[in-house]
C-alpha cells in the first residue's frame, strides 16, 4: 500500500513548489534579461571595432596608392624609362636601368612601404627593371593591375601569392611622358604587416577579442592573433560566420570559430575589396558576468526558497484545521451517520464548503428516503402485478418470483426460487431465452422482449409473451435480469384459428384463380375463333363487291355501284371494329414488360411511319421533348402515342392550318408526355366518356372511327402503372397528358 502524505503536507508541498517556481522564473528572466544586455552591449562594442578597422583599412590602401604614384611622377624615373624603352640592349639602356632600380630601391624592404619594385613594358607587360632582379624578363599582362594600371592609380584586391608563399597586394600606377604618352607601368607589392597590425590591433577591453581578413577564396589575408603559425594563411575557413560574409550578407551572430570556440562574431563584407572582415570575442569572456551573476541569484534564491518552506508550513497547519474537520465529518457521514451536519462558523471559502456539505446531507438524506419509498412501491409493484414477474441472476437462476407467476405455472415461490429458467422452459423453445440474455449480455441491446412456452407443473404447455430487461450497477458491471410474463394462450389459440381460416380462404383463392385462368384461356379461344370467323364473311363480302364492280361496273347502273360502295365500306368499318376489339383484348390480357423506353426515339419513329399521311394533309408537327429515359412497355407505349397521333391528325383534317405539338417534361418520379392539337376539341363536361369503349363525341359521318382508340390507351396506361387525362375546349382544339413512371 502506497504510504498516504498529510493534507497538511500536500498543502506545504503546494506552497513551496509555487515559490520554487516564482523564483525560478524571477531568476530566470533577470539571468536571460542580463545575459541579452550583456551581448548586445559586446556585440555593439564589436560593431565599432569593425567600423573603425574597415576605416583604417580604406585609408591604409589610399596612402599606399599615394605611394605608388608618388616615384611614378619622378622626372628623373621617366627620363630613365624612356632611354631604356628607346635601345633595350644598348649600354645606355643598361645603365638607365640601373639607374631606376637605384632610385626604386630605397622604397622597398622591411619596414617599408613595398616588399618589391617594377616596371612594366606598356604594350607587353614584361618586366623591364625591378628592385628584384629576378622578376626581369617575366611577362604580367594579364594581371589585373598591369591593365588596370595602365590608366591610373589602382590597388589589386588581396590574392594567395604563390611566390611569396602568402597573402599579397599589389598597386600600381601608369608612367606617362610630358606628352601623355604612356611610357610604362609600375608596380609594386605592398608591404602587408601594416595591414595586419591593423586588423589585429586590440581595443584593450577584452582578453579574447581578435579580427581577421579572409579573401573570397576562404584563405585568410591577416594573422589570428589565436594562431601563430603563418602556415595558417594557406588554411581554408570554413565557419558559419564567414560563410554568410562571403555570400555578400552583414550581421552579427553566436556560433563557434575556426578553432571550434563558441565566440560572438561581428561579419563585414567589403563588396569593394572583396573581402570579409570578421571580428570576434569567446562567448565565455562575454558572458563571464552573467554567470557570476547566476551563481548569485541561485545562493539568493535558495535562501528564499528556505524561508518561504517555513512560512508555508506554518500556513498550512492554520489552514487545514477548518478541512480536517470537514474530513472528520464526512467520514461520519459516509459511515452512515446521515444526520451529521458539520459546524458553518467562517465566512471564507471553507465556511462555504462546509454549507454545501450540509445541503448535500440534507439532499442525501432525503434521497436515501425516497429511495426507501421507491424500493417500497416497487416491492408491492412487483408481488401485485396483474403479470407475472420475476428476477433471475446472471447464471439464468430465478431470484424471485410474484404470486401471479407462482399461479400461471402452478409451482409455489418457493419451488420456482433458485430453478433455472430453462427447467419451466418448453424444451424446443429454451434457445429463444439464451440467445436473448447473450444479446442483452454482451451490450446488443438493453432489453428483450420475444413469445415462448412454459412448462407447468402438469407438463401443459403455456405460451408467454416475455420482456426482459438488464439491470447494471453504477459503473455498467449486470446485476440481473428482471422479466415481465404475459400469458397469452388464448391469443396463440386464436391466431392458430385465424391461421387455418386464411390457409382454407388462400386455397380458395388459388382454386379461384385457376378458374380465372381457364376462362381467360377460353375468352382467349373464343377471340381467336370471332376473329376468324368473322373475318372470313367479311373477305369474301369485299372480295365478291369489289369483283362486281371491276368485272360487272357498266352493267350496273349508278344506284347499283352505290350499293356495292356502301357494301365494301361496311365491310371495311366492320373489319376496323373487329382489329380494334382484338388489340383492346390483347392489351387488357398479355403480359407486359418494364422495360426502359426512350419516348423521344419512339415519336420519331411514329412520325416517320405517318409522313405521307402529314405532308398529304399539310400538318404542321412541333417536337419539344426531351431525351429522357421511362419504364414501360415498349410496344404498349408505342401503341398509345399511335393512337394520340391519328387522334390529333384525326380531328386537325378540317382546320385550315393544322398543328400538332409533341412535347415532354421531365419529374422527380416520372415523366409526362403530351400530344397538343388545335382541331375542333370538345366539350369538358364529357371528358370521361372520351375513355370509354364505344363512346364517340362527334358523328361518325365526319370523323369515322369504331370509338376503341382512347380506350385502348386509358388500358394501356393503367396497365404500365400510369395515367391518361385531357384538357380541351369546342373550337379551341385538345391536349391529351401521360404520365410515365421513370
Amino acid at each position: 500500500m502506497k504510504p498516504r502524505l498529510s493534507i497538511t503536507l500536500q498543502v506545504t508541498l503546494v506552497f513551496v513548489l509555487f515559490a520554487a517556481i516564482l523564483l525560478m522564473g524571477a531568476g530566470m528572466f533577470a539571468y536571460n534579461s542580463g545575459r541579452d544586455a550583456l551581448q548586445a552591449a559586446t556585440t555593439a562594442d564589436l560593431l565599432s571595432v569593425v567600423n573603425e578597422k574597415q576605416a583604417a583599412l580604406d585609408d591604409w590602401i589610399k596612402e599606399r596608392l599615394m605611394d605608388i604614384a608618388v616615384p611614378a611622377g619622378l622626372p628623373r624615373v621617366l627620363d630613365d624609362l624612356a632611354d631604356l624603352t628607346a635601345a633595350p640592349d644598348s649600354p645606355k639602356a643598361r645603365a638607365a636601368r640601373d639607374h631606376l632600380v637605384r632610385d626604386l630601391k630605397p622604397r622597398t624592404g622591411p619596414g617599408k612601404e613595398f616588399l618589391m619594385l617594377f616596371v612594366m613594358d606598356p604594350e607587353s607587360g614584361k618586366v623591364l627593371a625591378a628592385t628584384d632582379p629576378r622578376e626581369e624578363g617575366t611577362f604580367r599582362e594579364d594581371r589585373a593591375y598591369f591593365v588596370n594600371g595602365k590608366n591610373g592609380p589602382f590597388a589589386e584586391n588581396p590574392y594567395n601569392s604563390l611566390g611569396l608563399q602568402g597573402p599579397a597586394m599589389t598597386v600600381a600606377a601608369p608612367l606617362r611622358s610630358a606628352d601623355g604618352r604612356l611610357l610604362g607601368v609600375l608596380a609594386g607589392h605592398a608591404n602587408l604587416d601594416t595591414i595586419n597590425a591593423i586588423i589585429s590591433r586590440r581595443t584593450g577591453t577584452h582578453q579574447s577579442d581578435d579580427a581577421f581578413l579572409v579573401n573570397t577564396s576562404n584563405l585568410l589575408v591577416t594573422q589570428p592573433r589565436a594562431m601563430t603559425d603563418p602556415a595558417v594563411l594557406r588554411r581554408g575557413i570554413h565557419t558559419e560566420p564567414v560563410r554568410r560574409c562571403l555570400a555578400g550578407q552583414n550581421g552579427t551572430m553566436l556560433a563557434d570559430d575556426y578553432r571550434g570556440v563558441p565566440v560572438i562574431a561581428v561579419y563585414r563584407w567589403m563588396p569593394e575589396r572583396r573581402l570579409c572582415l570578421i571580428v570576434k570575442i569567446d562567448q565565455a569572456e562575454a558572458f563571464a558576468p552573467s554567470r557570476a551573476f547566476g551563481q548569485t541569484l541561485a545562493i539568493f534564491g535558495a535562501l528564499a526558497l528556505l524561508v518561504a518552506s517555513a512560512l508555508a508550513a506554518g500556513m498550512a497547519r492554520i489552514g487545514t484545521r477548518s478541512i480536517l474537520a470537514l474530513q472528520a465529518g464526512a467520514t461520519r457521514f459516509g459511515r452512515g451517520e446521515l444526520d451529521v451536519r458539520l459546524p458553518e462558523t467562517s465566512r471564507d471559502e471553507l465556511g462555504d464548503l462546509a454549507r454545501a456539505f450540509n445541503r448535500m446531507a440534507a439532499d442525501i438524506s432525503e434521497r436515501a428516503a425516497a429511495l426507501r419509498e421507491s424500493e417500497e412501491r416497487f416491492r408491492t409493484a412487483f408481488e401485485y402485478s396483474a403479470g407475472g414477474m420475476c428476477l433471475t441472476g446472471l447464471d439464468g437462476r430465478l431470484l424471485q418470483v410474484n404470486q401471479t407467476m407462482s399461479d400461471m405455472l402452478g409451482r409455489t415461490k418457493e419451488d420456482l426460487q433458485g430453478t433455472p429458467f430453462n427447467d419451466i422452459t418448453f424444451p424446443e423453445d429454451r434457445a429463444i431465452g439464451t440467445e436473448a440474455i447473450h444479446r442483452m449480455l454482451s451490450g446488443e441491446t438493453p432489453s428483450a422482449a420475444f413469445e415462448k412456452r412454459y412448462l407447468k407443473k402438469t407438463g401443459e404447455p403455456i405460451w408467454a409473451h416475455v420482456t426482459s430487461a438488464l439491470f447494471r450497477d453504477s459503473s455498467g458491471e449486470p446485476l440481473h435480469f428482471i422479466t415481465q410474463i404475459e400469458d397469452i394462450t388464448e391469443r396463440k389459440r386464436a391466431e392458430e384459428e385465424i391461421r387455418q381460416l386464411n390457409t382454407e380462404l388462400e386455397q380458395r383463392v388459388a382454386a379461384r384463380t385457376a378458374d380465372l385462368a381457364e376462362r381467360n384461356r377460353q375468352m382467349e379461344t373464343f377471340t381467336y375463333s370471332v376473329s376468324h370467323d368473322l373475318k372470313a364473311p367479311l373477305r369474301g363480302i369485299d372480295g365478291y363487291s369489289r369483283l362486281l364492280l371491276e368485272d360487272y361496273y357498266e352493267s350496273l347502273d349508278e344506284e347499283g355501284r352505290t350499293f356495292l360502295k356502301t357494301i365494301r365500306h361496311a365491310a371495311d368499318q366492320m373489319r376496323q371494329l373487329i382489329e380494334d376489339l382484338l388489340a383492346y383484348s390483347r392489351m387488357e390480357r398479355r403480359s407486359l414488360a418494364s422495360n426502359k423506353v426512350h419516348p423521344l426515339g419512339l415519336v420519331q419513329t411514329l412520325l416517320a411511319e405517318r409522313t405521307e399521311d402529314i405532308n398529304t394533309r399539310n400538318v404542321s408537327i412541333t417536337v419539344n421533348m426531351p431525351d429522357v429515359v421511362v419504364r414501360a412497355d415498349p410496344e404498349g407505349l408505342a401503341q398509345v402515342l399511335r393512337n394520340l397521333l391519328d387522334n390529333a391528325l384525326k380531328f386537325t383534317g378540317k382546320i385550315p392550318d393544322p398543328h400538332i405539338e409533341i412535347g415532354g417534361q421531365e419529374k422527380e418520379k416520372y415523366c409526362i408526355l403530351w400530344v397538343r392539337d388545335n382541331g375542333i376539341g370538345f366539350d369538358m363536361r364529357y371528358h370521361d366518356r372520351i375513355f370509354e369503349i364505344f363512346q364517340r363525341l362527334h358523328p361518325a359521318e365526319d370523323y369515322p372511327g369504331t370509338g376503341i382508340g382512347m380506350a385502348i390507351v386509358q388500358k394501356a396506361m393503367e396497365r404500365m402503372g400510369g395515367r391518361v387525362w385531357t384538357e380541351s375546349a369546342p373550337g379551341k382544339g385538345a391536349v391529351f397528358y401521360l404520365e410515365v413512371p421513370k
